[in-house]
């Protein structure tokens, strides 16, 4: 059976097993919730929690203090056995047997032959957690430009100079 348990405070360890019906409200209001949290930073009805046949889904309801999964704030994501849900600063990780473990990137699963892209690229059937969270984030390198183009640049602004130089020079003197 599925369960979420306290990862922190005074109720670290306690469990809260989730029905059986595919979609369960959580929050602080025991009259809009199916599940009530407790908690200041806990929205009256903070998310949803959604089960498929391969994961879970939880979706924030424009909680004042956000819901984030495993460390990151998310409007929806999917969450598997192990991930951490939490409702403000209330810390929750999802368990139990019949929670999807996250899926195995096909290069460490040796049963699954590599697929490669028409120009010889291997390409690797893995979802990061962060794109899975729905929060991309971009490889510093993305950021980095290359020493060479700055060069030339360089290069090109200073010759653009001497140019604009030699013209002024050019037309002062009287010389063409």
């Amino acid at each position: 059976m599925a369960f979420l348990i306290y990862n922190e405070g005074s109720n670290r360890g306690k469990r809260i097993e989730l029905p059986t019906q595919n979609i369960v409200s959580l929050g602080r209001a025991a009259d809009r919730c199916d599940i009530v949290i407790e908690g200041d930073t806990i929205s009256g009805k903070h998310c949803t929690l959604e089960r498929t046949a391969t994961c879970f889904i939880v979706k924030d309801l424009e909680s004042t203090n956000k819901t984030w999964v495993n460390g990151e704030p998310i409007l929806a994501a999917e969450v598997y056995r192990g991930d951490t849900v939490s409702l403000g600063d209330t810390e929750l990780i999802l368990d139990g047997d019949d929670v999807p473990e996250a899926p195995v990137p096909a290069e460490n699963n040796p049963g699954e032959a590599p697929v490669y892209s028409e120009s010889g690229t291997k390409v690797i059937n893995f979802v990061p957690r962060s794109v899975r969270d729905g929060k991309v984030k971009l490889p510093s390198d993305f950021k980095h430009h290359s020493k060479n183009g700055k060069k030339l640049w360089i290069l090109f602004v200073v010759v653009a100079v001497l140019v604009i130089l030699w013209l002024f020079f050019q037309f002062e003197t009287g010389v063409k």
